[in-house]
């Protein structure tokens, strides 16, 4: 190679991406920091992901570029980051970033002062524009020195600002109304015809599905129920589930769910796995199961470390080609399929709809199966088994493409994630193999990222790096309460709670009666950062209002119970204006406005109890074994017996579950 930086001893696959650009990056640390003040020299903050499309064009434009990257070298001290790995110094430059453009995305450019404060930022530049400011920006630190100082100053107190605006308690309101305005307010943004929401592109967002089963679940909507139908409908029969292989990619492009960007996230798939999961529970929606299930196989054959991690993602190109690895020619699928391509392309609507962008590309996208055995008179079995056949043999000379590149980092709190989807997934389909893989990749977790009571977000090729963020801690808490509730193993549920402590030790402040983001043991950037939003991943203090309130219950702690209630006070105000952003915390609301079931067995139920319970859908509802956990103390018994209780008030024993369901649904 005719370059090499610093970034070469890096971890990260996306920094070892550009650890051969001719720009002399180095990695966010106090060594880079220290150079900038010592230089006097604006410090440039470059920050992206291994499967961002737009980080690999602007690198390849600007950054592979011996003209730019001398001005770079020249002007500036470079950073590399990699906002999965720093998901802290990704948040707070965001923030100046939107603060100062109104938008934001990756990559993330960021220009800062030597002690790190934002004077300038934006996403992708071109060449021209790049350079162009490259040069005006040092100009003018050179020149107006105490000018920058000035903005800087402003800027950090705008993202400041932006903080405390989040978190600031909105007026109360009544109670009986919330749910009901929050869900008006939310209806405004469907797409009645496409699901998902009236806008492209359109990005799954597996809290807020979460949060519509939930609350129909509670109060019978039909509306929501049938929102939420057609979003999942749409979705695994769109060109955004890859139908050969199995998985969801990031988002669609489009409005019809059809055409992808094509990186697949483990976030996005842990999640929907544990939506279509709840989903089927609730409707017995078979593609719902199928869903699921080909998605398990996909994290399993593409993302899944011979010892039970997952990594992080695969990225949208192949060859320099976006898409490349997944779409198909028609002449192909004739060549593969023989006699069998005229139905298979009749099904996909090959060289019709489903053709992409050049025009004699296809993108795989289904529409019902029901539907379509229905117009060609066929047994609905039997299109399905035609479609697993011609399936497999396309999938086995697609695996042999240039597939995308593997991020094959593993992150703590995606895992986390998995293992709750995994929980949640066995729990309504009851397959030991699902079982098998949550326990593997729980276990394995704590060995490699758990260590002498210290928890790191990064693991990679047996080293670990990053010291765990808020978002970490809390997703394994609440992972391990979702492994206790299928295994009944107490000790993942001592150590949810031992977690629960330590993060409360970590990141709590207890005057604004929130989570931070960093733990209060790491070095501090310009302005701290509570996350209080519900994203595509939720965030991380409504995670923890899940958390503190079940293993409240669990552990006979009022302390817990209070502390989840208060945070949901202080941020109730807020569903009915942004609902999309608040799911979460709406979902654990409507648990402590309607109870949270406390089900108690004597003993270990049997197969038959088990797979009875499944056919329910009860998400107001933790279980337990009699034993040492506080709750179940005092509740064995030489028979089997199930106690129902509701908010520590307990109700006569019952011994099947017919009696279970009656005492629940009545």
């Amino acid at each position: 190679m005719k370059h090499t930086n610093r970034l070469i001893h890096s971890l990260s696959p996306y920094l070892l991406q550009h650890a051969h650009n001719p720009v002399d990056w180095q990695t966010w640390s106090e060594e880079a920091w220290a150079q900038a003040k010592k230089e006097d020299k604006l410090v440039i903050v470059s920050i992206g992901y291994a499967a961002c499309h737009w980080c690999h064009v602007m690198e390849h434009e600007c950054f592979e570029d011996e003209e730019t990257a001398e001005l770079m070298n020249q002007r500036y001290i470079c950073i590399k980051v990699d906002r999965e790995e720093r998901p802290d110094v990704d948040a707070v430059y965001m923030d100046a970033c939107q603060l100062i453009t109104q938008r934001g995305g990756w990559p993330l450019n960021v220009f800062c002062l030597p002690d790190g404060r934002p004077i300038h930022a934006g996403t992708y530049f071109p060449k021209p524009q790049w350079n162009d400011m490259l040069v005006k920006l040092s100009v003018f630190y050179q020149n107006k020195s105490e000018e920058a100082e000035v903005y800087a100053q402003r800027l950090q107190e705008g993202v400041k600002q932006m903080d405390l605006a989040s978190i600031a308690k909105t007026p109360s309101m009544n109670e009986e109304l919330i749910i009901d305005q929050t869900f008006e307010k939310w209806q405004t943004m469907f797409d009645p015809v496409l699901g998902g929401y009236n806008w492209s592109p359109k990005f799954p967002m597996p809290s807020n599905y979460s949060c519509l089963i939930h609350l129909h679940s509670h109060i019978c909507n039909p509306r929501a129920l049938h929102q939420i139908e057609n979003t999942l409908n749409k979705m695994a029969l769109g060109g955004i589930y890859d139908q050969l292989g199995g998985g969801f990619a990031r988002y669609s492009v489009d409005a019809e769910w059809k055409i992808p960007h094509f990186e697949k996230m483990l976030y996005d798939n842990a999640q929907l796995l544990s939506i279509y999961s709840k989903a089927y529970c609730l409707t017995k929606n078979n593609l719902y199961k199928k869903t699921a299930f080909e998605t398990i196989e996909f994290l399993q054959r593409e993302l899944m470390h011979n010892n039970g991690l997952f990594f992080s993602a695969l990225d949208a190109d192949s060859e320099g080609v976006e898409g490349k690895y997944y779409i198909w020619k028609k002449s192909e699928i004739e060549q593969i399929l023989g006699k069998d391509a005229v139905l298979f392309n009749d099904y996909f609507r090959v060289d019709k709809e489903a053709l992409w962008e050049d025009g004699e590309n296809n993108l795989l996208a289904l529409e019902s199966i029901e539907s379509f055995a229905s117009n060609k008179q066929m047994p609905t079995e039997e299109i399905q088994n035609f479609l697993d056949s011609c399936r497999t043999k396309l999938l086995e000379k697609r695996n042999k493409r240039v597939k995308p590149s593997l991020d094959d980092k593993v992150v703590c709190s995606w895992n986390a994630l998995l293992i709750k989807g995994l929980c949640e997934a066995y729990q309504t389909f009851g397959n030991i193999n699902v079982l098998n893989l949550a326990v593997t990749l729980c276990d394995t977790l704590l060995d490699k990222l758990y260590i002498n009571n210290i928890l790191y977000r990064i693991w990679k090729d047996d080293q670990i790096s990053t010291p765990a963020f808020a978002e970490d801690y809390g997703t394994l808490a609440e992972a391990l309460i979702s492994m206790y509730q299928i295994t009944l193993d107490e000790k993942y549920l001592t150590l949810s709670k031992k977690i629960l402590e330590q993060s409360i030790d970590l990141f709590y402040n207890n005057e604004l009666g929130f989570f931070k983001m960093k733990s209060k043991n790491d070095t501090p950037l310009f302005a701290d950062k509570i996350d209080i939003g519900d994203d595509v991943i939720p965030s991380a203090n409504s995670i923890f209002a899940h958390v503190l309130y079940k293993l409240g219950f669990y552990f006979s702690n009022q302390t817990f119970i209070n502390m989840s209630v208060e945070m949901v006070n202080q941020v109730k105000g807020k569903f009915p204006k942004f609902p999309t952003g608040y799911s979460n915390w709406m979902e654990i609301y409507m648990i402590q406005k309607f109870g949270l079931y406390q089900i108690v067995y004597t003993q270990t139920p049997d197969t038959f109890f088990i797979s009875s319970l499944r056919n329910y859908f009860i998400p107001n509802a933790i279980y337990m074994k009699a034993g040492e956990i506080p709750l179940s103390q005092g509740k064995t018994s030489s028979e089997f017996k199930v106690y129902i209780c509701k908010d520590f008030v307990c109700y006569e024993p019952v011994k099947n579950i017919e009696e279970l369901i009656s005492k629940i649904f009545n």
